[in-house]
């Protein structure tokens, strides 16, 4: 049970430090050099990226964070399992 936990929890947190990230950039992903970054950050080519980041980030933050949150809780139930019972 704790494997499936740390799987989990190892998955959606990687998922939500994702849209973390891409909240921070106003939805543009990083897959770019610093200096193409700042270039690229308000330009109007990228209006599509910057849209999908953002959608990324509120279907990250709706729908993946309650499964964070579930495993977190097997995780700690198994944990009292184990030492506790």
């Amino acid at each position: 049970m704790e494997q499936v936990a740390y799987v989990g929890i190892m998955i959606t947190g990687v998922m939500l430090l994702m849209a973390i990230l891409m909240k921070q950039t106003n939805g543009l992903f990083w897959a770019r050099f610093p200096h193409e970054f700042i270039r690229d950050l308000h330009d109007p080519r990228f209006k599509d990226e910057r849209r999908i980041g953002k959608m990324y980030c509120h279907f990250t933050f709706t729908y993946i964070s309650p499964f964070f949150l579930g495993f977190l809780v097997i995780l700690i139930i198994s944990f009292v399992m184990d030492h506790f019972l």
